[in-house]
């Protein structure tokens, strides 16, 4: 079993973000989800933003970044109120954006969103209804889907304790 290291990145961590973001949209556009992160989401205004406030991090094995992705601890406008039902109300939880893997090692993003639990025990976590691929490990990872986010066509997933 590979053994993954989550750790808070840094600017020497940026070029392999951005592959493995690169990565992913080939990743999303062969899979029939083209439009979710386009040609160019994340930008490298943003990834560049998340190291430096210190809410991105990456997934280690075997001596190199495999995974990057986004995690907040606190409060997001967006979430208040989807069109459906959170299984818990809190005014506080853990959240995850723009997570992708590179595909190199089996289970990495699934390690990122196990540590991302492990720091809240409340997760929260959007994509597109065409991307089969994140739901099926969100479904494998304990999330269940509790709605729509509203004005958009995010659907809602939660994990709870």
């Amino acid at each position: 079993m590979t053994e993954f290291t989550i750790r808070r990145a840094g600017e020497q961590d940026y070029d392999a973000m951005m592959e493995i973001y690169e990565s992913a949209r080939v990743f999303m556009r062969e899979h029939g989800n083209p439009n979710q992160w386009g040609k160019s989401w994340p930008s490298a205004r943003i990834v560049r933003r998340d190291i430096e406030d210190g809410s991105g991090y990456v997934c280690e094995a075997e001596g190199k970044v495999v995974a990057a992705f986004c995690y907040q601890y606190g409060h997001a406008a967006i979430y208040d109120s989807i069109d459906g039902a959170w299984k818990k109300e809190s005014p506080e939880y853990g959240m995850i954006f723009r997570i992708a893997s590179s595909g190199d090692i089996k289970g990495a993003a699934g390690a990122c969103l196990d540590w991302a639990f492990g720091q809240c025990g409340d997760l929260r976590i959007d994509t597109r209804g065409e991307n089969y691929p994140m739901i099926g490990l969100l479904t494998k990872k304990g999330f269940s889907y509790c709605g729509q986010v509203p004005d958009s066509v995010r659907r809602a997933y939660q994990r709870v304790e």
